[in-house]
């Protein structure tokens, strides 16, 4: 960005991970990316204690590891 180069043999390029674009209700157990936010030790979806959240929908940083 800077006109700065860098010697590589490789690229890999990872684009930012959003959330689907699919109607929540309520739209506040969203974060600004579009993930649903959870309690990262018992995934239960913010603000409700019957309602879970798994995958890769999850806020948390540690339920995209398999994206």
């Amino acid at each position: 960005m800077e006109g700065e180069g860098l010697k590589f043999d490789a690229v890999i390029v990872i684009p930012p991970h959003v959330g689907v674009d699919i109607k929540y209700v309520p739209e506040d157990v969203l974060d600004s990316d579009r993930f649903v936010q959870a309690d990262k030790f018992t995934n239960r979806v913010k603000g409700f204690d019957n309602a879970f959240v798994i995958s890769d929908a999850s806020a948390p940083p540690i339920a995209k590891t398999g994206a």
